[in-house]
């Protein structure tokens, strides 16, 4: 398990709330990924693993960014994809 938790804060000090923005905070955010894997041998000395990994757990979305044209979206520094899942088969001969 991993978990990755973003302190929330003042979004830009140089924005008046009301004049540049309606709300210049951002709120903290943690989110969870898991790894789970297996190692082998084979007869022939041949190695091989496999893995599987859940990204975001509980598909935790992104706080909203508000913005200076009026638009609000999700910084690039948030997990912005959601919940995804990946299966890996690794072999060294």
């Amino acid at each position: 398990m991993q978990g990755r938790h973003i302190t929330g804060g003042k979004l830009r000090r140089t924005w008046t709330e009301g004049v540049d923005v309606d709300y210049n905070w951002v709120s903290s955010t943690t989110w969870w990924n898991s790894t789970a894997r297996y190692s082998s041998e084979l007869s022939n000395g041949t190695t091989w693993n496999v893995g599987f990994n859940i990204l975001n757990i509980f598909d935790k979305a992104p706080p909203f960014v508000p913005g200076t044209d009026g638009n609000q979206g999700a910084s690039n520094q948030y997990d912005v994809y959601g919940r995804r899942y990946n299966l890996s088969l690794n072999m060294e001969f």
